[in-house]
């Protein structure tokens, strides 16, 4: 009996035993389960985000048409300015002597690549470029071209605009003689390049500015001439500058015309003075002049005690080539006294034109183109006697 029990009893431990084995080994399965599961979970989320990562770095690499804006691109209307742009999300604009006239940053539409605004420091849209291909841009905002030219050009400073502070003359070519300039007009610079410029055909006056400017050759090189803009946009001429000769600027690659420094290249005679007519005594002219090229003219001619004939000149011009100072505002008149004191005039023109130089002998002599004029008769000489 007591061995029967006993074996029940190991029985039933036994029993237990297993029964507590089984639980055990469901639970460290239902444990590796689970892990396996969050290893799964662990993985696919490293899989998504390997996945977000190479879409994020799709969407950083920037089209071939982006990449084609980082360069420097030169506006081809004057091809004095510059832009630079920059990978790093920058602009620089150059101007004509090198210095740096704007500064920014650039945008581009998530959805369209070509076209790109250009942000001025101010936050506002400077120009908006349109991509036409790697070796054009197109200026949407002033309608012009930009070309791609890889990099700055060499800047030679160049000379200063105070250079050309002073009088000048304003010359131009001789028609007549190729060979020889002819003044058409008087130019004056202050020492910061503002100028006036009097046209001798007009007597009109017009102011501007003048600025370095440059030209840029085929070989890259850029070469600086000082221009002048008339009310400061408008441009009148450019002229180059050389050191050799300082008095002297020629405009154009021509060199037709030029400006010549007063008192430089314009002769040595000085027509300043009073000259009366030799033979009769009765015409006498005044000439004046402060600089030797420009010049003011009083010529009254008697006809008799009570009646003369007058001309007023306010601006004759000394010509180089010719040697001659011209007129063309003549104001003709004569005047008749009806007593002593009281006179009437009898406008005849005021347009006259002529000229007056010196021969050979010293003589000055005056060749009025209105000849049917009484007392003259094509040249008439007169002698200095003041």
């Amino acid at each position: 009996m007591k061995k029967r029990l006993l074996a029940l009893m190991m029985a039933g431990i036994m029993s237990v035993a297993a029964l507590t084995a089984c639980g055990d080994e469901g639970t460290d399965n239902t444990k590796k389960e689970s892990e396996k599961e969050k290893d799964e979970e662990k993985e696919e989320k490293k899989e998504e985000k390997e996945e977000e990562t190479e879409d994020e770095g799709v969407d950083d690499v920037p089209s071939d048409t982006i990449l084609s804006y980082f360069t420097v691109w030169e506006r081809d209307k004057t091809m004095d300015t510059w832009i630079q742009i920059d990978e790093d999300g920058s602009w620089t604009m150059i101007n004509y002597s090198g210095e740096v006239a704007e500064t920014g940053s650039w945008e581009i539409a998530a959805d369209d690549d070509t076209h790109m605004d250009l942000i001025d420091s101010n936050g506002d849209i400077y120009i908006t470029m349109s991509f036409v291909d790697e070796t054009t841009l197109f200026d949407e905002t002033y309608q012009e071209t930009w070309t791609n030219i890889g990099s700055l050009p060499e800047f030679d400073n160049g000379p200063d605009v105070s250079v050309l502070s002073g009088d000048w003359i304003y010359q131009v070519t001789d028609p007549d003689d190729p060979s020889a300039f002819i003044a058409a007009g008087y130019v004056y610079v202050d020492n910061i390049g503002n100028y006036s410029y009097t046209d001798n055909d007009s007597n009109e006056t017009v102011s501007g500015t003048v600025v370095v400017n440059y030209e840029q050759y085929e070989n890259g090189e850029m070469v600086p001439y000082l221009a002048f803009y008339e009310g400061g946009n408008n441009f009148w001429i450019g002229c180059y500058y050389d050191e050799s000769d300082p008095d002297t600027f020629y405009i154009g690659n021509g060199g037709m015309e030029r400006l010549v420094r007063l008192g430089e290249g314009q002769g040595t005679v000085d027509l300043s003075g009073t000259y009366t007519e030799p033979v009769s005594g009765r015409c006498q002219i005044e000439l004046n002049s402060t600089d030797g090229i420009y010049y003011t003219a009083y010529i009254r001619w008697a006809s008799s005690a009570y009646e003369s004939a007058v001309w007023e000149i306010n601006y004759a011009v000394y010509g180089e080539s010719s040697g001659e100072v011209e007129y063309t505002d003549a104001y003709y008149y004569v005047r008749t006294y009806t007593d002593d004191v009281n006179y009437t005039d009898e406008v005849g023109y005021t347009d006259g034109t002529g000229r007056f130089w010196i021969d050979a002998d010293g003589m000055l002599n005056w060749v009025s183109d209105q000849s049917d004029i009484d007392g003259v008769d094509g040249s008439t000489t007169f002698e200095k006697i003041d």
